[in-house]
């Protein structure tokens, strides 16, 4: 399921790479997928306990820890410089307006809702 998932994602991309972000990170497997797929750095952001616990054990299961980060968010603001993000992969809007959104991506990137 997270490699289909993820061959639809790059299919919005010309070249992968740069930074992608997950917003809701789920159990970690689109995160593995997205980083196996050429992505330098990938950074997970949920705000349920749980889910980032069962991502960063997925991710160290893959021995991918470093290339994968994920964290919890915290207040209504992603934790970025204004266009810094290439790809932001939207699982769970996880209470984050359009407008910011719009704020990190960089131009000529991508906001992909699954």
């Amino acid at each position: 399921m997270a490699q289909e998932l993820t061959a639809r994602i790059l299919a919005c991309e010309e070249t992968p790479g740069g930074a992608v972000v997950l917003l809701g990170s789920g159990d970690g497997r689109l995160a593995v997928a997205l980083q196996a797929s050429g992505y330098r750095l990938v950074h997970a952001l949920d705000t349920d306990d749980d889910a980032i616990a069962a991502t960063r054990g997925h991710i160290q299961h893959c021995g991918l820890y470093g290339s994968i980060a994920v964290d919890a968010l915290k207040g209504g603001q992603l934790p970025y410089a204004e266009d810094q993000v290439n790809l932001l992969v939207v699982q769970d809007p996880l209470g984050i307006d359009q407008g910011e959104f719009l704020r990190v991506l960089c131009p000529g990137g991508k906001a992909v809702f699954v």
